[in-house]
C-alpha cells in the first residue's frame, strides 16, 4: 500500500492490506477468553504473565 493511510486503520501484510478498524479490535479484545494484555507492564512483569498464561517455567523460550 502506497501513499496515506486513514487514521484507525490495521494494515498488514506484503503487500499490505487494509484489514479493519483499530477502535473495532480494541472493543472486542477484552471479549476474547485469551487474552493476555501486557501493554505498559515493566518488563520483567511481562515476562512473568506470559510464562504463567503459556505455562512455561524459567528454562523456557526467551
Amino acid at each position: 500500500m502506497r501513499g496515506k493511510v486513514a487514521e484507525n486503520t490495521l494494515v498488514f501484510g506484503n503487500p499490505a492490506r487494509e484489514m479493519g478498524r483499530a477502535s473495532l479490535y480494541l472493543e472486542r479484545l477484552p471479549l476474547a477468553p485469551d487474552t493476555l494484555d501486557t501493554y505498559g507492564l515493566p518488563l520483567a512483569d511481562r515476562r512473568a504473565l506470559q510464562r504463567a498464561h503459556f505455562g512455561l517455567h524459567d528454562g523456557g523460550v526467551r
